[in-house]
């Protein structure tokens, strides 16, 4: 019975990577180009996570530089609306530089227009231009930003 289940694994798994299907996670080669998200009132929560790319390596940086980066995943609704798009300019500035990690303040995101203050912290290593961001404070969505400028 074993031998049974072992071979009938064996041949979905050999059946599933003919079929171009893959045992790695698309996250193993990057973010998803979209994710669905929950709001609250229009509002992208706190503790929302989306990706940065910066507009340069850590290495490069020094206390006091500016950084930017854009979003590049796109965050939506359960209904379809773009909460996130990918894209958003996000600036800060270098807070902070020890051997092998920086420490950059995000202060603003824009989106469609509208700049919406940020306060949040991340600490970077020296190669990296990916970052992975969490919300520490709820941000307006694209959605309702797009709704209070038409109505």
């Amino acid at each position: 019975m074993l031998r049974r289940l072992a071979a009938l694994c064996l041949l979905t798994v050999a059946g599933a990577c003919s079929h171009g299907y893959s045992a790695a996670s698309s996250s193993t080669y990057g973010p998803a180009p979209t994710r669905i998200v929950a709001t609250r009132g229009g509002q992208l929560p706190p503790g929302t996570v989306f990706t940065v790319k910066l507009d340069r390596p850590a290495k490069a940086m020094r206390v006091g530089d500016t950084v930017s980066g854009r979003v590049s995943e796109e965050l939506l609704s359960f209904d379809g609306q773009v909460l996130l798009p990918r894209g958003a300019a996000v600036k800060g500035r270098v807070v902070a530089v020890a051997p092998g990690s920086t420490t950059i303040a995000f202060d603003s995101i824009t989106m469609a227009g509208v700049r919406q203050p940020l306060a949040m912290r991340v600490v970077v290593q020296p190669r990296t231009t990916d970052v992975l961001v969490r919300l520490p404070q709820p941000i307006e969505s694209l959605a309702s930003l797009s709704y209070r400028r038409y109505y």
